[in-house]
């Protein structure tokens, strides 16, 4: 039976506006930052450095319906902008649509609280990981082709076709993802000065903050301000190499080009490289190589394709060696495209994992989540100069902690 002009127009009319609402009432569903709050926890007598400052949130959809189960990713952190200070908190999921944040109070004056919807429960998120068998890398055969005629190693965009159009409505900048919350009432307290020697140890807390633009550890070496002649003096007669990924790269490049280094990697490709630098008058080396696979470089060639742990196997070490690999993911600028690939909470899961496998082996963790989260520029994939500086100052007091 074919139907009339007039009558399939109308039908696909009435497709469209189904296909709408349910867009609609999806989306209306979900949790949304706008109708979401929170509330600080006030606490008789005020605050004083060393106590902790609880803050309560509460997730509604975007009808103003309160949520009555958990999954959401949340972010919490305390800062003062005239102070460059901030400190992250530790967020708890009780599973009921409210949340919990804690934060040590760590100096003296102003704070303001700030909570952010990263994203929500709804959004796509699949693990295709197989316990049993370990890492894994499997790639689709051509049929014309055998597997060892492979070339070239190369990454694709992703298309957004992959996903529904419900799905994708889960995906926008201020509306869902990366969106503040409110405060119910007051969202900054006045910290005291600090009584007797009163500080509460957290359990479960950040392992650093910022305070007048200098990152202070509190599980890690005392972190001091470097400058060339400092890094040059703490890298005199020694070998440093640089594994990982393209935040691994800036730190090369921000210490090659400190140092006015003579680099030898004209003919490398320029995301992956391999690069290497030298001062022969100073007799300082220094070396960066990509990681291995999963890797979302561009081109890179197969035999350039090579795991960190095989290249430690081949380094001699020494105390004259300075080997730099592990660090925390860092938060990035959200996009739909990144939220498949690379998203936020993905990168959240492999921190928990790297700092319960590197807890207590005398291994210095970076950890860059927490300073980008902390700091008050914005999230980017490749953090700005200014983090990276202040990542180089904790690597070089780690390295030379007697300067």
């Amino acid at each position: 039976m074919k139907l009339a002009s007039r009558e399939l127009g109308a039908k696909l009319s009435v497709t469209r506006l189904i296909s709408f609402d349910f867009q609609e009432n999806y989306l209306m569903s979900t949790q949304c930052a706008s109708q979401s709050l929170f509330t600080i926890v006030p606490q008789k007598g005020g605050w004083c450095v060393g106590d902790e400052l609880t803050v309560r949130i509460l997730l509604k959809d975007h009808n103003g319906n309160t949520k009555r189960n958990g999954g959401d990713f949340l972010i919490a952190k305390l800062h003062n902008q005239q102070l460059n200070a901030g400190v992250v908190g530790t967020v708890q999921d009780h599973l009921n649509g409210t949340f919990s944040a804690v934060f040590p109070l760590l100096w003296k004056g102003a704070a303001d609280v700030e909570v952010t919807l990263v994203q929500t429960k709804k959004a796509p998120l699949c693990d295709f990981s197989d316990p049993n068998t370990g890492e894994q890398w499997i790639c689709y055969k051509p049929s014309t082709l055998d597997c060892d005629t492979r070339v070239i190693h190369s990454k694709n965009v992703i298309p957004h076709s992959t996903i529904s159009k419900e799905e994708e409505a889960l995906f926008q900048k201020r509306i869902n993802m990366k969106v503040p919350l409110k405060a119910v009432g007051n969202k900054s307290i006045l910290i005291l000065p600090k009584k007797g020697n009163k500080f509460k140890k957290m359990s479960v807390g950040p392992s650093g903050y910022y305070y007048n633009e200098q990152w202070r550890s509190l599980s890690g070496p005392a972190i001091r301000p470097f400058n060339n002649i400092s890094v040059t003096a703490c890298l005199r007669g020694k070998r440093m190499y640089f594994f990982g990924d393209s935040t691994i790269r800036q730190y090369y490049l921000y210490i090659t080009a400190l140092l006015n280094l003579q680099t030898f990697d004209k003919n490398n490709p320029p995301q992956s490289g391999p690069f290497m630098a030298i001062d022969y008058r100073r007799d300082i080396l220094v070396s960066f190589r990509a990681h291995g696979l999963p890797i979302r470089f561009v081109d890179v060639q197969p035999a350039q394709l090579r795991y960190v742990a095989n290249e430690l196997d081949g380094l001699i070490g020494g105390p004259n060696t300075v080997i730099v690999v592990i660090r925390s993911a860092n938060m990035k600028d959200l996009t739909l495209t990144e939220s498949q690939a690379n998203s936020d909470w993905y990168s959240l899961q492999q921190n928990k994992v790297l700092r319960a496998v590197f807890k207590d082996t005398g291994v210095f963790l970076l950890d860059a989540w927490q300073m980008v989260q902390t700091h008050h520029l914005p999230h980017n994939l490749h953090p700005p100069p200014q983090i990276i500086k202040i990542m180089i100052d904790a690597i070089m007091s780690y390295t030379c902690p007697q300067m």
